[in-house]
């Protein structure tokens, strides 16, 4: 019994070993089968959003497109007619120049000028492009929106629902537009002033207290220098510093010069300027502290005739507002491309309002009558200048370039001409003059 009995208690502790051998087997599978689904679960996860992605690539060419916006062109032509350009438009006259700042006569004669260009772009009108088989948007569309957005100071997309564009083909009428004024006007309305033009200016303002224009006509123009530039930064970079120094200039006004103020008699035009400019020969600036009757009169001379340009900047972002809001565009040369378009458009508005002819070439002194007698006689006026004037050992027209090539004949030249131009001694000669002469 006794060995039986411990056979038994022996085995029973063996299975008690075992069983808990086996329990700790199966929490271990137990723990393997729980990652088991965590890691299907994953891969499951994974499978499904690789399944939805590639449910979102479908092939673009097999999707049901998108219905192309239709414009129609032919109803913006017949509203065209009816507000502006038929023979009864609603908006006629004074009200178109509201609108567009030029006349009606000049659109008509602006439209045949384009249409007769030869550019691509203005030549289909009111007819369908083959390979769309849409319509095209008429001539006069294309050339008034443009105008109405440089008016208005507004991006090429505002009035696309009245010209029926879409706001590509509205941008693209812009910079057509920018390039096409410049091309057709930019010789006659940005022109140098010519001899004719100069002798006209000067009876202009001399007759300037006749009468109630000054004309605002621009013409010159720089624009476009890196940086933070003022007036005198700029002038030293403009091309009329230049034309002051290599002689251009001096050709220009051979047929209004000399000329006499009071008893003193000048080769060269002088400019009005203000204080930040330095002090050249051609140069007239007013007085920083008049004190005299006769100082206190040349200045409020001075100051009040120099308003002119500030006149004409007033009136050039009145008219057309683009050059004084914020610019639409980060491409320099459509920016360059509109404020050239302004500035002509402007030209063209004034040339508009004192021919009073849209043919007609701009004259300043047109319907102006002054007095002839009131100018020195010109060949006693250049007599006396010969005398006056002293002899210079370095003067290029005492000793001439014949001796010196091409390039090294210019710079002298152009040494020669500064030189006169800080003359000191003229200066005060041309502005003593003035100053007896207004402020007297």
């Amino acid at each position: 019994m006794g060995d039986s009995e411990e056979t038994s208690r022996a085995a029973l502790f063996f299975d008690k070993d075992h069983d808990e051998e086996c329990d700790d087997e199966d929490d271990e599978d137990d723990d393997s089968d729980e990652d088991d689904l965590v890691v299907f679960a994953a891969l499951n996860k994974a499978m499904n959003a690789s399944a939805n992605v590639a449910a979102l690539k479908v092939d673009h060419r097999t999707r049901p497109r998108k219905k192309r916006k239709v414009f129609r062109h032919d109803r913006a032509y017949v509203c065209l007619l009816q507000d502006y350009l038929g023979p009864e438009a609603t908006f006629a006259g004074s009200a178109f120049v509201q609108m567009f700042r030029i006349t009606r006569a000049r659109f008509e004669r602006l439209y045949v000028d384009a249409i007769s260009s030869g550019n691509q772009y203005y030549k289909a009108d009111n007819r369908t492009n083959p390979a769309t088989k849409m319509t095209i948007a008429c001539v006069q569309a294309r050339l008034l929106l443009p105008l109405k957005c440089l008016a208005y100071g507004v991006p090429s997309h505002t009035f696309c629902d009245y010209f029926q564009m879409s706001k590509t083909q509205a941008r693209e009428c812009c910079k057509k537009f920018n390039l096409l004024i410049p091309a057709l006007y930019s010789k006659e309305y940005l022109r140098l002033p010519t001899k004719k033009d100069l002798v006209a200016i000067n009876k202009l303002h001399s007759a300037v207290h006749k009468i109630d224009d000054h004309h605002l006509f621009f013409w010159h123009l720089s624009y476009g220098w890196a940086g933070t530039l003022n007036d005198i930064n700029i002038f030293n970079q403009s091309p009329f510093l230049r034309s002051l120094t290599d002689g251009v200039f001096n050709e220009l006004e051979s047929d209004v010069v000399p000329y006499s103020i009071g008893d003193e008699i000048f080769d060269k035009m002088f400019v009005l300027v203000d204080g930040i400019y330095p002090r050249y020969s051609r140069f007239v600036k007013t007085l920083k502290q008049p004190v005299s009757q006769s100082e206190q009169r040349f200045a409020k001379w001075q100051e009040a005739a120099r308003k002119d340009i500030e006149r004409a900047f007033g009136v050039l972002q009145a008219k057309f507002q683009a050059v004084a809001r914020p610019i639409h565009t980060l491409r320099l040369e459509e920016i360059g491309a509109m404020v050239t378009t302004c500035l002509v458009l402007h030209n063209i508005c004034v040339s508009d309002r004192i021919m009073g002819d849209v043919h007609a070439r701009y004259d300043p002194s047109y319907n102006l009558s002054v007095d002839e007698t009131t100018y020195a006689d010109t060949t006693q006026c250049r007599n006396t200048i010969e005398k006056q004037r002293p002899v210079d050992s370095n003067d290029v027209a005492v000793n001439g370039l014949a001796n010196f090539n091409p390039v090294g004949a210019r710079a002298i030249a152009q040494r020669s001409e500064f030189r006169k131009l800080e003359d000191r001694d003229e200066w005060n000669r041309l502005n003593t003059a003035i100053l007896k002469l207004k402020g007297g």
